[in-house]
């Protein structure tokens, strides 16, 4: 079923001011949302949350990172403990991190306000196997898998609403 944004995060996913097309995959509680995407820049925007709330984003070239379940405990996760944050400069440098054993840590300034209720992040390039690639240059447009995760509640526990799958598919 095609929706304006993801059901349980709310997101969005942007290329060229334009929103991309976004389709629920089975049931709702599956929580897999596809996205129609071109090889350019894209953007993630999300509702405001909480200052303190970090977007952690694991990102990787298949399905195996859609491994949350709810009351997993953050700090004893594989992809999402602490140890595992892949930090980006103060202000991020447009590239998402491809890892299947880490996440894309997005808080404070690395983080843009798209409006008075939305936050944004950017990306230009993917870094896979030591490797930077812009967007546009990739060679082989396989789909890029997204594990959003933002720990609303600030506790060790992950709850039913704090995440979602994404398939970018390019």
């Amino acid at each position: 079923m095609q929706v304006l944004r993801s059901p349980w995060l709310g997101l969005e996913v942007w290329q060229n001011n334009t929103a991309n097309d976004m389709f629920t995959v089975g049931e709702s509680i599956e929580r897999k949302v596809r996205v129609s995407m071109t090889s350019a820049p894209f953007e993630i925007r999300w509702p405001k949350q909480d200052p303190s709330v970090a977007v952690e984003i694991c990102a990787w070239t298949d399905d195996s990172i859609f491994s949350l379940q709810p009351a997993d405990n953050v700090e004893n996760h594989p992809i999402f403990s602490p140890l595992r944050a892949m930090a980006n400069t103060p202000f991020g440098t447009g590239v998402l991190g491809l890892r299947n054993d880490a996440y894309n840590h997005l808080i404070g300034t690395r983080i843009q306000t798209h409006s008075a209720t939305q936050d944004k992040v950017f990306y230009s390039a993917v870094r896979y196997q030591g490797q930077t690639t812009p967007l546009q240059q990739r060679l082989q447009r396989d789909n890029i898998y997204l594990t959003v995760f933002m720990n609303k509640q600030v506790a060790n526990v992950i709850d039913f609403d704090e995440y979602e799958y994404i398939v970018l598919e390019f």
